[in-house]
């Protein structure tokens, strides 16, 4: 997965890949991105913190604890879909009441 995702990232501009990193440096990340795609449980914990849209790949039932999450399966079109919602900026809106 890793590999892929760093061959991915090098046909692509802006795009940086990070592995294992610190809880400072990860948390000061989360204020500077627009959205989380995958399955990681800090998208269920500490992007709500960040009022942080996240496109949660196969999540797993009752994974659905906070507004700030939109689930999809790991399909193309499905993902498109929920990004295009996650990044709307009346949904990011939202997630800062």
């Amino acid at each position: 997965m890793i590999e892929r995702t760093r061959a991915l990232a090098a046909m692509r501009g802006n795009t940086r890949v990070f592995i294992n990193l610190d809880a400072t440096t990860y948390w000061s990340l989360l204020g500077h991105v627009d959205c989380i795609v995958g399955n990681s449980s800090s998208g269920i914990m500490e992007a709500a913190s960040f009022a942080l849209p996240v496109v949660m790949l196969h999540a797993p039932a009752g994974a659905r604890a906070a507004r700030n999450i939109i689930d999809a399966p790991a399909e193309t079109a499905a993902i498109q879909a929920a990004l295009h919602n996650a990044l709307q900026p009346e949904f990011r809106e939202s997630l800062r009441a």
